[in-house]
């Protein structure tokens, strides 16, 4: 079993020597490139990365315009805060939560 595992390892090691990549800088190639080679490694990672080109663009579009875009940046963030103590509350007291709910009298 090992001597086959060795021979399959030293194959796979002579492969990877001999691939060559050929690299371009990322920074010479366009939106539409860019997107096409994320796309070849994650196409949900590529969709969302079109996704915020698409937010940005929209974005600066709107400022052009004189348009103020609502900041949800801050909502979430409270929204995220305002979870918290119910969270700590449910953490720290599931045990006594816990006995009051099986607890028989």
């Amino acid at each position: 079993m090992e001597a086959n595992f060795d021979k399959q390892l030293a194959k796979a090691e002579s492969e990877a020597k001999s691939i060559t990549v050929n690299k371009k800088p990322d920074e010479n190639l366009s939106q539409t490139e860019q997107l096409l080679r994320i796309a070849d490694v994650s196409p949900r990672a590529a969709f969302v990365e079109a996704w915020t080109l698409i937010e940005m663009a929209a974005s600066k579009k709107g400022l052009k315009a004189g348009v103020a875009l609502p900041r949800t940046a801050e909502r979430f963030a409270y929204i995220i805060l305002s979870i918290i103590p119910p969270v700590l509350v449910v953490v720290f007291l599931q045990r006594w939560f816990i006995q009051g709910l099986f607890q028989t009298k």
